[in-house]
């Protein structure tokens, strides 16, 4: 926490997970899609992370959004409560989007609206508004996003997960679907939005990215974009590789480490890692012109015993 405020907020933000239990446990449809994917409801109390070892963290966004988490340590949980309020002063209204393995998001507005954006198998996107008190869902293997109104507070609760489990923009491991939804959703204002979302029942497709020039809007947004020369993209042909060199290295960051060092020489690799160990950020400013090259990292990965 950084001040008396903090606190005051945080005391704001447990009275809302507190909360949150009881709303997903009288809905049927969220119990539903969670027998689906074998996640039993009462780890959300929130008493199972004060039993458990839990921590507490307060982050300012780079969009000026105020994010208030409740890990538990014991099976990677957490409880985000997001609140929009600061982007009065200029923040961005979009989040970034992102997929996962294995970790589903259960959302609640606390207060305000959210439009809320899902890639569809099609690959055009699907907008949903949400208004206080509405609760959905999100699915491991679907990109997803959000777009917050000014004054929106929001209130998440994220499954158990063996991984760092979030791939998108921003984070080494990214996926390009995260990049295609950003292109969507970045490019448009939160009246444009809802516009979409009244006039052509919330679909992105061919007519409406004409409609807007989405793809140019796209092409000079992207020019401000930071991409880290050491990105992996996720994709369908490489989904599974990924996933199996990410379990066995138990973070993003380990995981995108060993990757690059396989774009390298393998003996050289070897030498790196006798070097570097564990030190991820070091191991990362060893910068290669080469592409990074999948197969090499698997051999790399089996040679070492990581998979």
């Amino acid at each position: 926490m950084n001040s008396i405020d903090d606190i005051d907020h945080s005391i704001d933000y447990f009275s809302l997970i507190n909360t949150f239990y009881s709303d997903v446990k009288n809905d049927v449809f969220i119990q539903s899609s969670l027998k689906k994917i074998h996640v039993d409801v009462d780890i959300m109390n929130l008493e199972n992370f004060f039993k458990n070892n839990y921590s507490i963290s307060y982050n300012v966004m780079p969009n000026k959004e105020i994010r208030f988490r409740v890990v538990d340590n014991k099976n990677k949980s957490s409880y985000v409560v997001t609140n929009s309020l600061s982007k009065q002063c200029g923040g961005s209204p979009h989040q970034n989007s992102h997929e996962h393995y294995y970790v589903s998001e259960i959302f609640r507005v606390d207060q305000g609206s959210v439009i809320a954006s899902t890639l569809l198998p099609n690959k055009n996107a699907k907008l949903n508004l949400y208004k206080s008190g509405d609760i959905w869902i999100s699915v491991p293997g679907v990109t997803h996003n959000s777009s917050l109104y000014n004054g929106t507070c929001t209130t998440t609760f994220k499954t158990p997960s063996p991984l760092q489990d979030w791939y998108g923009t921003g984070n080494i491991i990214n996926s390009a679907n995260s990049y295609l939804l950003d292109s969507y959703t970045k490019t448009l204002d939160l009246d444009e939005m809802s516009y979409i979302i009244k006039n052509n029942e919330g679909i992105i497709d061919d007519k409406i990215c004409e409609q807007f020039n989405i793809k140019e809007r796209w092409r000079k947004l992207l020019k401000d974009y930071n991409i880290s020369p050491f990105e992996i993209l996720i994709d369908d042909k490489n989904r599974s590789l990924i996933q199996s060199l990410l379990l066995k290295t138990s973070s993003n960051d380990i995981g995108a480490f060993y990757a690059n060092l396989a774009m390298l020489d393998i003996n050289k690799a070897i030498e790196l890692y006798s070097i570097y160990g564990d030190n991820i950020l070091s191991a990362l400013s060893i910068k290669s012109n080469e592409f990074i090259d999948l197969e090499r990292a698997q051999k790399f990965a089996k040679e070492r015993k990581l998979i």
